[in-house]
């Protein structure tokens, strides 16, 4: 998916490209919009995008001049220069500053659209080149960066005093934040492969792994932003804040530079990958905190799945990063253990419930004493004490009553007495997990509700929905199906034709309807309340 910013000082034409052009079913998004050049400035600066098509006569930044600073600054970006300006001289002006294309003024629909689609595909076989496998096999060949990654891994998982991180960072010549300066960390991992299909195979892991590292290092290490690989083969990026970037602005350019590595690795690897992000920190002894927040953010996918850029929120769970050692020995562990922890995660009580008593029956039925039956009971109830733990979730509060149990199992006397109690509490860890997953989620869709109700007639798109609650575009929109069982954008339109009819029965005009749900247009307004409520609203009036 390419990413697209329009740059056009006439509303009504910007507004039609941006509405009437069916740009997501070729693959473009349209991620903001410009009057003029300033505005575009600070666009490119948030939104990082692929491809620009702006026009040239516009207040305070003319188009050349934009051109010029987005070249200087941005020289991937594909620009598409649209002006009514049918002069050689400023054809050859727009050239000189790096446009790609130079249409004129007035161009029909499929003409900018093909000329936007030449800029995405030759920008996919640049990058294509520049990623392919072949290369970022070479390179993982011939040079790995250990000493850095070393010093970095050891950092987040807070093997370090403050002055040994001081230290141990100008021994390899690295330039951490300061104290005090705001810094945030993101994990990504590469989603495994789609049933189905033959790309990749088990043993192309490593290499995989490498290339996600090294699209990500050559994207924006340096400049602040540190790349390197966690024991456990995941890309890891510390990215620090400046003196003028709010926590918000911090974690929304956070936001951006996962999302502009998912899309690179999407048109070069032909994978996808889910990226967690931590809160901010300021100070550098915190840095194995922020790790674990970033890898409980990723812990999400199993509840909303792959390809999504997850934050971490207050409620996430917190979860341990295991050692190499650690990953020997979970590996060793039976699937229906496995199955249990998973069946927990997932809040599915049913499953969990079963797979907790065939565990528990199995084992009793291959002891051949008392002894061996009471530390089996033992072992399983050490199962569920380290699962509760892992997310920093409290062993008293979840079992309740059943605290005493766990902490002197030899109360347990009969097997109907071991089957209830653990039972009990499976069902309450469930609970418990499912509440502590929904409550953060539940929230954060309630106030974009509330936000779609409070402002039908702005606009309500997901990209700017997302930008105001500093969060992922992406991560929004899964969490918003989960929760509401709905399709963003298709809430929103039920939600303003609802409002729509309400206002009509009430008397408003059609023109003054359309307009309080966010409509401008009253003739694109009409077809898309004749196309939901299977009448005209001048119809509705009348009847």
């Amino acid at each position: 998916m390419m990413n697209l910013i329009l740059v056009e000082d006439e509303i009504a034409i910007r507004t039609r490209i941006a509405v009437t052009i069916p740009w997501e079913e070729h693959g473009i998004q349209v991620v903001g919009q410009a009057e003029n050049g300033v505005q575009a400035l600070e666009l490119m600066k948030r939104k990082l995008p692929d491809i620009v098509l702006l026009d040239i006569q516009m207040p305070e930044m003319d188009g050349l001049a934009l051109a010029k600073q987005i070249a200087s600054e941005w020289s991937e970006i594909k620009l598409i220069v649209l002006s009514g300006h049918e002069h050689f001289e400023y054809a050859r002006s727009a050239m000189e500053a790096g446009v790609q294309r130079y249409l004129l003024k007035p161009a029909e629909n499929e003409e900018i659209l093909q000329a936007v689609l030449e800029a995405a595909g030759k920008l996919s076989k640049e990058r294509e080149s520049r990623h392919s496998l072949s290369m970022l096999e070479s390179k993982w060949r011939s040079h790995l960066p250990r000493l850095r990654d070393l010093f970095l891994s050891s950092w987040m998982a807070g093997a370090y005093k403050d002055w040994e991180i001081e230290r141990h960072s100008q021994e390899v010549q690295l330039v951490l934040p300061e104290q005090g300066d705001p810094y945030t960390i993101l994990v990504m991992e590469m989603d495994a492969p789609e049933a189905g299909t033959d790309r990749y195979k088990a043993d192309d892991t490593d290499l995989l792994n490498f290339a996600l590292h090294s699209i990500s290092f050559e994207l924006f290490d340096g400049d602040n932003t540190y790349v390197f690989q966690d024991d456990r083969g995941a890309t890891v990026m510390l990215l620090a804040g400046n003196e003028e970037e709010s926590d918000g602005d911090l974690q929304l350019r956070a936001g951006f530079y996962a999302a502009r590595v998912q899309s690179t690795v999407r048109d070069c690897l032909k994978a996808s990958l889910s990226v967690g992000i931590s809160g901010t920190g300021r100070c550098r002894l915190g840095g194995a905190d922020l790790y674990r927040q970033a890898c409980a953010a990723l812990s999400q996918r199993i509840l909303y799945g792959g390809g999504v850029v997850y934050p971490f929120h207050e409620n996430t769970s917190l979860v341990s990063v295991e050692t190499a050692d650690e990953i020997h020995v979970r590996e060793a562990i039976s699937s229906d253990e496995r199955l249990l922890e998973i069946s927990i995660e997932k809040g599915d009580e049913p499953t969990a419930v079963e797979t907790v008593l065939r565990l528990i029956h199995s084992a009793v039925n291959r002891s051949g004493t008392v002894e061996e039956v009471k530390t089996e009971v033992l072992l399983l109830v050490h199962l569920l004490i380290g699962i509760i733990k892992r997310r920093g979730w409290s062993v008293q509060e979840i079992a309740g009553t059943d605290y005493d149990t766990i902490q002197n199992v030899q109360m347990l006397q009969s097997r109907e007495q071991i089957d209830h109690f653990f039972k009990r509490l499976v069902r309450n860890i469930t609970k418990f997990g499912r509440q502590s997953n929904n409550l953060s989620g539940n929230k954060l869709i309630q106030d974009v509700l509330n936000m779609i109700d409070n402002e039908l007639a702005n606009d309500i798109s997901l990209y700017n929905v997302a930008e105001r609650l500093f969060i992922n575009h992406s991560y929004l929109s899964r969490l918003f199906k989960y929760e509401t069982g709905q399709l963003f954008s298709s809430y929103v339109l039920e939600r303003r034709m609802t409002k729509a009819k309400q206002l009509l029965n009430e008397g408003a005009q059609v023109q003054e309807a359309a307009r309080q749900v966010g409509y401008t247009n009253t003739g694109f307004f009409s077809k898309l309340f004749l196309k939901h409520w299977g009448i005209l609203p001048s119809g509705l009036k009348r009847s």
